[in-house]
Order: structure tokens, then C-alpha cells, then sequence
């Protein structure tokens, strides 16, 4: 959810710089560097919808647990 607010905070913005002035400078430049952040956030997030991890994946052990327990 805060992805979300992060990103209409920050393409109101980029609009806002936009329309505000009439040159294109840097403030144009942080603006639509905003945006592509809040964008590349949420793609990191919801990874796992378009790219899951195959089945098999993290099943095995690494040998760095405990020993199992002797039996008496």
C-alpha cells in the first residue's frame, strides 16, 4: 500500500513541476526520476508474482544446522 501512495505522491509531483514552469531544467529531471523510482519499487515488490521461484528451490539443507539427536 505505501508503494502505491508513493508513486501518486510522486507522479502529482512530477505533473506539478510540469505544469508549473515553462523551462525544462533539472527540476524536470527529479520529477521523472521520482516517478521511475517509485515504479522500479513496485516492480521489486510483486517480483514474485511474474518471476516465482522454482519448486525445489530452498528445500535443502546448507549443512550449517544442528546435528541430529543421538538416540538413547
Amino acid at each position: 500500500m505505501i508503494g502505491w501512495v508513493a508513486l501518486v505522491l510522486s507522479l502529482q509531483g512530477y505533473l506539478a513541476e510540469a505544469s508549473g514552469s515553462g523551462s525544462s531544467g533539472s527540476s524536470a529531471t527529479s520529477g521523472i526520476f521520482g516517478v521511475g523510482m517509485s515504479v522500479m519499487a513496485l516492480g521489486v515488490c510483486y517480483m514474485q508474482l511474474f518471476m516465482p521461484q522454482p519448486a525445489g528451490f530452498g528445500q535443502q539443507g546448507t549443512g550449517t544446522g544442528a546435528p541430529g539427536a543421538v538416540p538413547a
